[in-house]
């Protein structure tokens, strides 16, 4: 059975945990094959300010930048989509 419950009674808590594992495992391997200094986190994890606090400190990297995404017109979501 794995670690991390399918349930959905899942606490906000635990997906934070979760989500936090999978991005710092991420930027350090990131970091292990391209190094520097500086990365940036973009689309809706861009939104995630908790995690993206924790960045200087659970990675090599010591600048981050976070690049929101925003709204997107109806209009051109449905087209991408093939939504009519």
């Amino acid at each position: 059975m794995s670690r991390w419950s399918n349930d959905t009674r899942t606490s906000p808590a635990q997906w934070q945990a979760m989500y936090e594992e999978a991005l710092f495992h991420l930027l350090n391997t990131l970091h292990a094959r391209h190094g520097g200094t500086a990365v940036c986190i973009a689309g809706g994890c861009g939104n995630n300010s908790v995690a993206n606090g924790k960045v200087t400190l659970r990675t090599p990297f010591k600048e981050v930048t976070c690049n929101r995404p925003r709204a997107m017109p109806v209009a051109r979501w449905r087209g991408l989509h093939g939504v009519a």
